[in-house]
């Protein structure tokens, strides 16, 4: 083994694919830092995971001692690869299953836009600094059920040329999660997410406005929700979104408790007209839309909140 090199290790985008998903790229990056003083970029990883780049000697062996492997690891063929990666890093079983499974799945093809080439690094960076956090997300549900549905979204983690989020829906009484990817084109934010397969399979798209040029500190994102399929069912459908920013105080925990107390039957009526999915054909409106909102009619809805700011 010893004229054995980075080239030589078959599946890597794959196997560093899986490993970012059983430690986040924040995570990785922050230890490296903190516990063994080395630099390493979102950048630089999410090169390793789309297959642009691959690491030197030196960064190969600094990532695996972060993920709690030996170097020579790598080598192993993916599905071992898998089963030493999980088991030292304590991934439940179902967990890695549900990783592997997304990784094959992104081998059958992947996303690419020449819109991502001219959306530059550095004002990705300066996007995800003005919009990452927790927000609450409501919208009626998109399959004509006069019922608000709510749910507490996480921009979460910087992978350029995307944003890693995270959304825990609460739907009678049970919650449900999403993964997902946030990546902007021009005026709009585009949001893909999926459940975890361990529930059902769904995935959701979700448009709004992108704030990276305004002045003023984020509060609110609006926008535009498609989905989805039930069983034996397509909804071709649309509805309104509206998406409210919390204070940076909250956790996870925390934020999931107010969201639970919230009484989605009395919610502001300021909220009720930004997620309303009637068209009023009179005046030629046929299709949903959403714009930026106006100073003056964010302190409004700041002011009815039932966020404690």
């Amino acid at each position: 083994m010893a004229n054995v090199g980075v080239g030589d290790i078959e599946n890597f985008e794959s196997k560093i694919r899986f490993a970012l998903m059983v430690i986040p790229p924040e995570n990785i990056i922050a230890i490296a830092a903190d516990t063994y003083g080395k630099n390493i970029t979102s950048v630089t990883l999410e090169a390793w995971r789309t297959g642009k780049n691959r690491p030197s000697k030196s960064k190969l062996k600094l990532v695996a001692r972060v993920l709690r492997i030996d170097t020579m690891d790598f080598y192993l063929d993916f599905e071992n690869f898998t089963d030493v990666l999980a088991s030292k890093n304590r991934t439940s079983a179902k967990h890695k299953e549900i990783y592997k499974k997304r990784v094959k799945d992104q081998l059958a093809g992947s996303l690419q836009l020449n819109a991502f080439s001219r959306f530059k690094p550095a004002l990705l960076e300066r996007l995800f600094y003005k919009i990452n956090g927790f927000y609450l997300v409501y919208n009626y549900s998109i399959s004509n059920i006069p019922r608000v549905h709510i749910a507490l979204l996480h921009i979460k983690t910087l992978q350029v040329p995307f944003i890693g989020i995270t959304v825990t829906s609460l739907r009678g009484g049970q919650y449900h999660h999403y993964t997902g990817t946030l990546f902007a084109v021009r005026s709009n934010l585009h949001i893909v997410m999926e459940t975890e397969y361990d529930r059902h399979d769904e995935v959701v798209m979700i448009a709004t406005n992108n704030p990276v040029d305004t002045a003023r500190e984020v509060h609110f994102l609006n926008g535009v929700i498609l989905a989805g399929s039930e069983d034996f069912v397509s909804h071709p459908s649309a509805a309104r979104v509206f998406m409210e920013k919390l204070p940076k105080r909250y956790t996870r925990e925390t934020a999931l408790k107010m969201m639970a107390k919230i009484d989605t039957n009395n919610i502001p009526e300021e909220y009720h007209r930004l997620i309303t999915n009637d068209l009023t054909k009179d005046n030629r409106e046929y299709v949903l839309r959403a714009e930026q909102l106006s100073a003056a009619y964010m302190e409004t809805l700041k002011q009815v909140s039932p966020v404690k700011q």
